[in-house]
C-alpha cells in the first residue's frame, strides 16, 4: 500500500503524512465521523473518487445526523461528473443549512453541469447575498451564467459587475469583463465607460490607452481614437528604457503605430 500512495499525487510528504495521521486516528476512534469527513476530502482533492466515496459514506453511518457529510458528497459527485445525485445531496444540504454561501456555491456549480443556467443565477445571487464581502470571482461567474441566457442576461450581467464594482472597487477583472459585456451587445462607447472607471495611473497605461482607440474606431470616432492612440504612444515613450524594450512594449508599440497609419489611410 505505501508503494502505492508514493507513485501517485500522494507522494507530496504533507499528504502522506496528513493521511498516516487520520488512518492513525480513525484505528484509535473508529466512531468518529469527522475522521472519515476528513480523509474523504483528503482522498477526493487527489481525485480518488471511490476511496472519498466510502469515507463520506461510512461518516453518515456512524452518524446519520451529520447535515455537513451531504455537502461533501455533493462536492464529490459534481468531481465523479454525477450532476444529478450531486444536485439532490447539496438541495438537502441548503435546505438544512440555509445560510451557508459554500453550499449554494456548490449548487450554482452543479446547476451549470446540469444546464440549468437559470437555477445557477440564482444560487450565485444567494451566494452573493449570504457573504460580508463576495470575491470578484464569484460576480464574474454569476455573470457569465446571465450572459449566456440571451439580451436579457447581458442586461442583468451589467448591472451585476457595476454592482461588484460598486462595492469592491474597478479592479481589472471587474473591469475586463465589464468591457466584454459592452463589446457583446456592441456597445462600444459604454465599453469605454468601463476603462474610465479604472484609477488614472491604470487607465493611462499604454495598454489602455490603445485599447480605447481601437473601441472608438468601432464607434467610428476616428478623431477620439487618434487622440487615444497618441496617448498610447506617448505613454510608452514615456516608460524606462528596459521596460520600453520588452519584447511586449516593443509589439505594443507596433500595433499602436500601425493603428495611427490605419487611420491616416482611412
Amino acid at each position: 500500500m505505501a508503494s502505492a500512495w508514493k507513485t501517485s499525487v500522494f507522494s507530496h510528504p504533507s499528504t502522506l503524512s496528513r493521511l498516516e495521521e487520520l488512518n492513525h486516528l480513525i484505528s484509535e476512534d473508529p466512531e468518529s465521523p469527522d475522521y472519515y469527513l476528513q480523509r474523504g476530502e483528503l482522498h477526493r482533492r487527489h481525485d480518488r473518487f471511490q476511496k472519498a466515496l466510502r469515507d463520506f459514506k461510512k461518516a453518515q453511518v456512524l452518524d446519520p445526523d451529520l447535515v455537513i457529510s451531504d455537502y461533501y458528497l455533493a462536492r464529490l459527485l459534481l468531481d465523479m461528473d454525477k450532476p444529478k445525485q450531486a444536485w439532490e445531496r447539496i438541495r438537502t444540504y441548503v435546505q438544512k443549512v440555509p445560510t451557508d454561501p459554500n453550499g449554494f456555491l456548490v449548487k450554482a456549480r452543479i446547476a451549470i453541469a446540469r444546464d440549468k443556467l437559470d437555477l445557477s443565477e440564482i444560487s450565485y445571487s444567494r451566494v452573493i447575498a449570504l457573504m460580508p464581502r463576495p470575491t470578484p470571482d464569484i460576480y464574474i461567474d454569476r455573470a457569465r451564467v446571465q450572459m449566456k441566457q440571451g439580451q436579457m442576461g447581458l442586461i442583468k450581467a451589467d448591472e451585476g459587475i457595476d454592482e461588484a464594482i460598486k462595492a469592491l472597487g474597478p479592479l481589472v477583472s471587474l473591469i475586463e469583463l465589464c468591457i466584454e459585456i459592452q463589446m457583446a451587445q456592441k456597445a462600444f462607447i459604454s465599453a469605454i465607460d468601463c476603462i474610465d472607471r479604472l484609477p488614472s495611473k491604470i487607465a493611462d497605461q499604454p495598454k489602455w490607452l490603445a485599447r480605447k482607440g481601437e473601441l472608438f474606431v468601432l464607434a467610428k470616432s476616428p478623431e477620439k481614437a487618434r487622440t487615444a492612440f497618441e496617448g498610447a504612444l506617448m505613454s510608452l515613450k514615456s516608460l524606462p528604457v528596459n521596460r520600453r524594450s520588452t519584447r511586449a512594449m516593443v509589439k505594443q508599440e507596433k500595433k499602436i503605430v500601425n493603428a495611427l497609419e490605419n487611420l491616416q489611410l482611412d
